[in-house]
């Protein structure tokens, strides 16, 4: 009919939670490089030139369990602070990957044992699935114990998560965890 507006083929379904559009709408490769570069530049300008090791292996890499599952990767950047990274799946959100980075602060004081921390910490993820993206703030607790004898560690976690983009959301994640320390090689 003459005068009525013309509508697109795809349809756009409007939830409280998030904004869907049916059809071909793909995740874009580019926007997914471009989310990993922001996230490894923005580690590099916060890394100090020199760092104080908390041990000899600085260096983990393992798995965490729970909601992420994925991969995990610790940092230590000096005795009591760590940088704490993840490449991951949320399980119960579609199979969206989830990739995080956390600033971590390591209290020894408060257990009372000297392998055997609490942490808070502070840091963003970013979660993608072929049908929206999604960008937060993380706030993770939890407990780790170092073993003395071992180069691992384990962990177990809370992470209360908010989502800021497209929408705002609350969500908790966590789970526990393993990482192996490899050894660094120095150089004189």
């Amino acid at each position: 009919m003459v005068g009525e507006p013309v509508h697109d083929r795809k349809r756009i379904r409007i939830n409280t939670n998030m904004v869907e559009q049916t059809g071909s709408a793909r995740l874009s490769i580019p926007f997914i490089r471009y989310a990993v570069g922001v996230l490894l530049i923005t580690f590099l300008m916060t890394a100090p030139h020199t760092l104080v090791h908390a041990q000899q292996r600085p260096f983990g890499a393992g798995i965490i369990i729970g909601d992420p599952t994925g991969f995990t990767a610790k940092y230590w950047k000096n005795k009591e602070n760590a940088y704490d990274f993840g490449l991951a799946w949320a399980l119960g959100d579609n199979g969206s990957v989830l990739i995080y980075g956390d600033y971590i602060w390591h209290r020894f004081e408060i257990t009372g044992e000297a392998r055997t921390p609490l942490y808070f910490g502070v840091g963003a993820w970013f979660g993608a699935n072929d049908n929206r993206t999604g960008l937060g703030a993380r706030i993770p607790l939890g407990v780790t114990h170092l073993f003395a004898r071992d180069p691992i560690d384990v962990f177990f976690e809370i992470v209360p998560a908010i989502r800021i983009v497209p929408d705002t959301d609350l969500d908790v994640q966590g789970g526990f965890g393993i990482r192996y320390y490899f050894k660094s090689s120095s150089r004189k």
